[in-house]
Formats: C-alpha cells, sequence, structure tokens
C-alpha cells in the first residue's frame, strides 16, 4: 500500500512539472497597440503624428492623405478575442493565437456588419509592426498598424 502511494505521488509530481509550463503559457498576454489610420486620395494632407511611418504607408499603400483616426493600447490574454470599434460601424477583432520562438502569432479579423471583409494571421516580433489594409469608408481606406510591445 506504501509503494501503490509513492508511485501515485511521483506520478503526480511528474504529471505535474510537465504539465506546469503548458499551463503558464495559456496565461500570457500580449500588450498590443492598433493605430487606426484613414487613407484617401482626397488631399495630399499627412497627419503629424504619422510622420515616423510616412514613408512605411506611402511604400505600402500609395495614397496621397494618411489621417490618424484614434489609437489604442490592449493587453490581450493569449486566445482571446478582443474588438475594436472602426469608423462606419466596422469592428476589428484581432486576437493572439500562440507563440512561435520570440514572435507572437496573431489573427486579424475585420467585420462590416455581419460580412468578414478581412480574416488574416500574421506573425509579429517584440517591437515589430503589421499593417492591414482593411474596408473602404465615405473617407477613404482603414488602414491598421498592429504594433506588439
Amino acid at each position: 500500500m506504501k509503494r501503490l502511494s509513492k508511485k501515485l505521488f511521483v506520478i503526480f509530481l511528474l504529471s505535474f512539472f510537465c504539465l506546469w509550463p503548458l499551463s503558464s503559457s495559456f496565461s500570457q498576454e500580449v500588450d498590443v497597440g492598433v493605430d487606426i489610420i484613414l487613407a484617401s486620395q482626397k488631399s495630399s494632407y499627412i497627419d503629424t503624428r504619422l510622420t515616423g511611418i510616412e514613408g512605411q504607408l506611402k511604400s505600402i499603400f500609395r495614397f496621397s492623405s494618411y489621417e490618424l483616426y484614434t489609437t489604442r493600447r490592449l493587453v490581450i490574454p493569449m486566445g482571446r478575442e478582443e474588438q475594436i470599434a472602426l469608423p462606419e460601424s466596422k469592428i476589428f477583432l484581432l486576437s493572439p493565437l500562440y507563440f512561435h520562438g520570440r514572435m507572437v502569432v496573431m489573427q486579424a479579423k475585420i467585420l462590416s456588419g455581419r460580412r468578414l471583409v478581412v480574416d488574416t494571421q500574421f506573425r509579429v516580433s517584440q517591437g515589430g509592426s503589421f499593417f492591414v489594409g482593411g474596408p473602404q469608408t465615405q473617407k477613404g481606406v482603414i488602414i491598421l498598424k498592429v504594433t506588439a510591445y
């Protein structure tokens, strides 16, 4: 009987130490910044708050006007989906899925009403950013810059 209880105790300890790293990764959170940018061809206005990324925006999207609509900073638990309101009742859904080395893999979706207009996964390293081109609005196109801190 004593020998059985020792075996059970050893099995319990092994299970605990083998599963402990998995359980700690589920509780991880990702610190994320989201810049919501409106881009158009209606003028040549460049929002001064976008000066540091103006070159990237112009080389990727080729619009003449970029305006920072708003910025959000979020701490999102791994595997949880966070909603961010966009202009004209559109919704941005962002979910960190898992870590791949020193990068976090995220899922980004944009809904226009009930219609899914963007659905993509991307990897971003700490301090890195990823741009997501979004749907058309009356003021132009929504561009999202997602940064992992």
